[in-house]
């Protein structure tokens, strides 16, 4: 295959200073709008604030379905505008005036408990109005919810939105708002299926012609190297970017062997604190301990990581590097990397995936050395070092041997620590007299371990058969340069290598790349060594100044070490990188440039008089924007890419499988034997954000390690505002692989140079007829890129499909794709492409008289129930029929005026009457129950406040937070502070000092992160501040790749593959420990839900104590479909999963007033009708049986039994604690209660065919 094809000349790297990565481009798009992005003025002079309600502006794009709510069916109960996660379903009032004898029955009934009946709704009533179709994310769980199956889902493009605005629509209507797809694009997409059935029984078999080269990342390696060194010990709490790595060590502890001399013990754990102090045990007694986080942990760890270096205590930290708040970005750069450098540690950084296997061996044993026994850090790049994928021709990952890793390393005892000759007492109080020796100590160890760094370096090379690593690296490694870049070792010196590597082949220039290896102990000696003779230098730095003068930490340290030098030379510090800003080939090229223009016999070029203008003490900043573009004399260039290389970038939003390709693509790739890099650019993933595959290959080794700022070919999953963001980014010349229609063409052709090929692939056409969802459309994209790289037919796909099943990072996804259907739709796209091309004519072909995909008959039974559509073209009979369907609404709505639950819905609304706290546009996965949760939460509260005081609102760093506000955007209309994991209820405390009495505080955090600040949660009840926490619960680390949590039940399987052996933690104890009134509740029970936040609201408002209340929620991370969001909350119920019940505290005082104690009165609140064993045991396992998160369950009866009996204990204690008399009155009670045997009944048990 010949991949040269695609590879477009390059255009200078001058004419691309002022781009940034493609992946960034439609960063700005809101709505129909792509607005200019900030500068860095604009934050210094305005602030970060974002106007409340700015996500209204958002449009939902990426559904295959939309709602249509037959009005004779409605009996406005008004259950989907509340059920609706996403606000799309509005409401409108309207003055009716309730007849006497419903208002005087409604007075005698509010005298009962639990009976609400607000004045309001004696004289207006409120109805379902239209769906906004822009916020609708078409997930079907207002379907569910509709008690009267009144809500209709029919495929979005079949609608005619210039005549249909989401009404309520009538029978005769349908007509209307119906929109017949074109006949041309039925005829095409049945001719690309049935080319594409033709081949689809292709028998694979299970000896591959050739098995391919296995696939490599950072994580991986880190993997191999953890079982080789033999760590007895690891630990991390899982967060991106190392939760890849710690599934691969959790499948290596999986299938480990007992009898191992040192087997490795993994352990997750719920803060980074906790973590680190697990280690410290077990490195004083002598174990081999590492630890993988992100650079914010370091952070989180500060304190303690100054401590084990004193006590010779030798902890492997892996940081893998990570931006931190300010602002929010799961990238890399060094901002808390070079804030906690000066910890003690030996730190090293690492460049690629060989060089950070063989620095992490050589940092272990430096730090196991006599006269050193420290803890040592690896620094690596975060997702580019531990998620991209490279193939083995790219770099060939070859470890060493068991026995080689084990003669290096050795296992030498640590003479510090406990010691079974003599009791040692380790880290004892030493004051001030001693305090300074000790800090002292501290430095000489890391002397000791420079001087050792060499003597490692050898004996490690002899075994690698490789050069020594050197503590600085030089490119050109043997000869002097004028100029150099100076930076700690990073992928981006690959870029700037090559850079150099291009000028040095042009007449009179020298330019060279300084990438520092060791940074602590400072290498200052072998600094000034590697520069010498040098005129100038630019120190990169990817991290801000905070005040510094003469740049940040690494260029003052870099400075003071060219200090010495007899001639020292020009030196400019650059900022780059920040976020994980792209550092890219136009700003290597513009900083060699001002170099030669500072080291140029003219002192007034025009990098002199630029840096004289804009700069002080040369210290400038390269990506952010609001800097000046910096001028030159010099005028030399480069191409802007690397030559010979293809890139590619394929952007989709979460959920249609761009993920899926990552692997893929690598995997086509090693196939073919080609150098490739993969790397997904996180988005929101399933919320619908952006979300970005970038993939270089070729038949040369790739240097540029550089995100793409032009691509050659881009491929776009939907044609949408996002996509026309991107096109300016597309090289004149290249290609666009859109999933669209045809009619599209001519548009795209304007807004693009002429030489740009477009090709349209009707891949959710395609999508629909092989599936019948339209989300499905990776594979047929997939397709298209085959024949784009060069895939010459048909039987070369199936080799390589064979091939790929050999691979075991991608072996999964092989098996996908050797399915029937997926062989379809691989070759449909492959077609398409072709056909898009020119290379075939499929005419001949052509499919007559299609199969058509809908037409108005069809439309109305997807609509319509039996007894409607039997009378639909019978005026006559139809009339009949409707006044039927209106004599049922009008009963419905009799039962509704003496409602307790109903009332208090119509209450609500008239209160709002078109307020939204939470507007529209959330970033939530289409179903999402948390933002469910939140949006009848608030809305309730915002009713019971009577717009006297404020809501405030304080949200760790969680799902909620990502949803809820992204790309300066925000749903709430209320005052709200997103925060760190560990402090949302802290800040909380905060607002709630010196409140005005009306106002109320509000804290939000999730199963995960309430564990983890659960210092601050304790804090603010142990103070009984008054705030009402909310904790929602989904039983993963759902924002960080979905690990178990303290709430995971026993024998549930996390998305990550670890299955929770522990039984789940009850928060509502953390209330009983100090005495705080809390409650569990769930939306699935709205009177019961209701009745508990207008009881917290009065705890917080008038009693001025603090309320918990906890919620679960469905979620996409169980691993469950999320149309059945209500109907499987109803089941959890029934299977006792989580628990209904009340917790209050009454205070028994002394005839003087002061309390003697906290009497505790609990109230189960629903009790399921599951009895027995048997019974018990059946619900729970239908219940397993929905997500993919409880398989382990349905698989092993002996883990149902383990979460049957932690179920059966806590509902004993439940009734124990209640006592006998209590417990059956309440179970006699809520058996004949008023929303158990109405409203409670009505969720369904079945979705709509097209949700399943």
């Amino acid at each position: 295959m010949d991949t040269k094809t695609n590879t477009l000349p390059q255009p200078p790297a001058s004419i691309g200073y002022e781009l940034s990565a493609i992946t960034e481009a439609s960063a700005g798009v809101v709505g129909n709008k792509i607005n200019p992005m900030e500068t860095y003025q604009d934050f210094t002079d305005k602030g970060t604030a974002v106007v409340g309600g700015t996500s209204g502006n958002r449009i939902w794009t990426d559904k295959s379905y939309v709602p249509i709510t037959l009005k004779s069916q409605c009996i406005d109960c008004l259950h989907c505008v509340v059920a609706c996660p996403h606000h799309a379903i509005g409401y409108q009032s309207e003055a009716r005036e309730a007849s006497g004898l419903i208002q005087t029955t409604k007075n005698i009934l509010k005298n009962l408990p639990g009976f609400h009946f607000e004045d309001v709704t004696n004289h207006s009533v409120v109805h379902k109005s239209d769906t906004n179709y822009n916020f609708c994310k078409g997930c079907f769980v207002c379907a569910s919810a509709c008690p009267v199956d009144a809500i209709h889902f029919v495929p979005k493009d079949f609608i005619n939105y210039d005549e249909f605005h989401g009404s309520p629509v009538e029978v005769e209507d349908l007509k209307n708002i119906f929109l017949a797809p074109k006949q041309e694009n039925l005829e095409d997409v049945d001719t690309l299926i049935a080319k594409g059935k033709k081949l689809s029984d292709h028998k694979f078999t299970d000896q591959p012609s050739k098995d391919a080269m296995p696939l490599s990342n950072g994580s991986t390696m880190l993997g191999e190297f953890t079982i080789q060194a033999k760590i007895d010990m690891v630990t991390m709490f899982p967060i991106t970017p190392n939760t890849s790595l710690l599934k691969i060590l959790e499948d290596k502890v999986k299938f480990q062997s007992n009898e191992l001399e040192y087997p490795l013990h993994l352990r997750t754990c719920l803060s980074e604190e906790s973590g680190y102090a697990w280690l410290t045990g077990g490195a004083v007694k002598g174990k081999r301990c590492m630890m993988a986080q992100g650079s914010q942990s370091m952070a989180q760890l500060y304190e303690f990581m100054n401590i084990n270096p004193g006590l010779h205590l030798p902890v492997l930290m892996l940081e893998m590097t990570r931006a931190i708040a300010p602002g929010c970005s799961i990238k890399p750069d060094h901002t808390t990397t070079m804030r906690t450098s000066d910890t003690g540690e030996i730190i090293i950084f690492g460049r690629s995936i060989k060089d950070n296997y063989y620095k992490a061996l050589l940092l272990l044993k430096l730090m196991e050395t006599k006269n050193v026994w420290t803890s040592g850090r690896l620094v690596i790049k975060g997702f580019v070092e531990t998620h991209a994928l490279v193939t083995n021709k790219q770099i060939k990952m070859d470890l060493l041997s068991n026995e080689a890793v084990d003669k290096f390393l050795g296992r030498p005892k640590n003479p510090f620590i406990f010691d079974d000759a003599e009791p040692r007492s380790i880290g004892t109080l030493d004051f001030d007299a001693r305090y300074g020796e000790q800090r002292q100590a501290i430095d000489q160890v890391l002397i000791n371990a420079g001087e050792n760094f060499n003597a490692i370096a050898d004996e490690l090379a002899e075994i690698t058969n490789s050069a020594p690593l050197q503590k600085v690296d030089r490119f050109p490694i043997d000869q002097n340069s004028n100029v150099y870049i100076i930076s700690l070792n990073d992928p981006d010196m690959h870029t700037a290598e090559l850079v150099a590597e291009e000028l040095n082949n042009q007449e009179g220039l020298s330019c060279g790349v300084i990438s520092i290896n060791l940074y602590r102990p400072f290498p200052a000696v072998e600094l000034r060594e590697k520069v010498k003779g040098a005129k100038a230098v630019a120190i990169l730095e990817y991290n801000n100044r905070s005040g510094r003068a003469g740049g940040a930490q690494f260029a003052d340290e870099v400075r003071s070490a060219l200090y010495l030098l007899e001639n020292p030379p020009e030196i400019m510090a650059i900022q780059v990188g920040l976020g994980g800003r792209a550092v890219t080939v136009p700003y290597i090229l513009k900083i060699n440039q001002m170099l030669h223009d500072l080291i140029s016999e003219d002192k007034n070029t025009i990098t002199h008089q630029w840096l004289e203008k804009n700069s002080t003490d040369n210290v400038l900043s390269f990506g952010m924007r609001g800097n000046l573009t910096p001028e030159t004399t010099a005028d030399f260039d480069v191409p802007i890419s690397q030559n010979n290389i293809s890139q590619m970038v394929i952007v989709g939003k979460g959920g249609q499988g761009v993920l899926l390709l990552n692997g893929i693509l690598a995997g086509f790739a090693s196939v073919k034997e080609m150098c490739a890099l993969t790397m997904v650019g996180y988005g929101a993933l399933q919320r619908g954000g952006g979300i970005t595959l970038s993939f270089k290959y070729s038949n040369e080794k790739i240097r540029d390690y550089s995100d793409i700022i032009l691509t050659d070919t881009l491929v776009s999953f939907e044609d949408d505002i996002h996509l026309e963001a991107m096109l300016p980014q597309l090289k004149v010349g290249g290609t666009l692989i859109i999933d669209g229609k045809a009619d599209r063409l001519q548009e795209l052709k304007n807004m693009l140079p002429e030489e740009t090929k477009i090709i349209i692939i009707p891949a959710k056409e395609i999508a629909i007829k092989l599936y019948n969802n339209a989300t499905r459309t990776n594979v047929i994209l997939l397709g298209a890129i085959l024949a784009h790289m060069g895939f010459k037919n048909e039987e070369e796909i199936f080799e390589s499909i064979e091939s790929l099943s050999t691979i075991a990072q991608v072996s999964k996804e092989a098996g996908i794709l050797k399915k029937p259907d997926s062989i379809t739709a691989i070759l449909s796209g492959y077609y398409a492409y072709k056909a898009g091309i020119g290379e075939i004519d499929l005419t001949s072909e052509k499919v007559n008289n299609p199969s058509t995909v809908e037409n108005f008959e069809s439309f109305q039974k997807r609509i319509l129930p039996p007894d409607l559509l039997a009378v639909a073209n019978n005026p006559k009979a139809l009339r009949r029929k409707k006044r039927i369907y209106q004599f049922k609404k009008k009963m419905y709505q009799l039962m509704f005026q003496l409602h307790p639950m109903v009332s208090q819905i119509q209450s609500m609304y008239l209160a709002l009457n078109g307020k939204t706290p939470i507007s529209g546009g959330d970033m939530a996965c289409g179903g999402c129950g948390q933002i469910n949760i939140f949006r009848n939460l608030f809305n309730f509260l915002y009713y019971l406040q009577k717009e006297k005081g404020q809501i405030f609102i304080s949200e760790q760093d969680g799902c909620g937070t990502v949803f809820s506000g992204m790309n300066r955007t925000s749903i709430w209309n209320m005052p709200y502070i997103r925060i760190a994991f560990e402090t949302a209820h802290g800040v909380a405390s905060g607002l709630a000092d010196d409140l005005t009495k009306d106002d109320i505080v509000v804290s939000i955090s999730g199963d995960g992160g309430m564990m983890q600040g659960i210092r601050s949660v304790e804090d603010a009840l142990h103070h009984q501040d008054p705030i009402l926490h909310l904790v929602v619960v989904n039983q993963t680390l759902g924002n960080t790749g979905g690990q178990s949590t303290a709430t995971t039940m026993v024998g549930t399987k996390t998305r990550d593959g670890h299955i929770a052996q522990q039984h789940s933690i009850n928060f509502l104890k953390l209330a009983e420990k100090h005495h705080v009134q809390g409650a569990f509740a769930s939306t699935t029970n709205l009177s019961d839900f209701y009745k508990k936040i207008r009881w917290g609201h009065k705890v917080v408002k008038e009693e001025r104590k603090p309320f918990l209340l906890i919620m679960n929620f469905s979620c996409l991370e169980q691993g469950i479909n999320l149309a059945k969001s209500l109907i499987l909350q109803k089941m959890a119920l029934d299977c006792h999963y989580f628990n209904l019940y009340s917790l209050k505290y009454k205070e028994i005082k002394n005839s003087e007033g002061a309390t003697l104690y906290y009497k505790k009165d609990l109230a189960i609140d629903y009790y399921p009708w599951t009895f027995g064993k048997k019974a018990w045991k059946t619900t729970l396992l239908k219940y397993a049986k929905e997500q993919v998160m409880m398989k382990e369950l349905v698989d092993n009866p002996d883990y149902l039994e383990q979460a049957y009996g932690q179920l059966l204990g806590q509902w004993q204690e439940l009734k124990n604690d209640m006592g006998p008399i209590k417990y059956y009155w309440g179970m006699f009670k809520n058996a004949f209660s008023l929303s158990r045997v109405t409203m409670m009944r009505i969720i369904k048990k079945t979705i709509p065919r097209e949700a399943e």
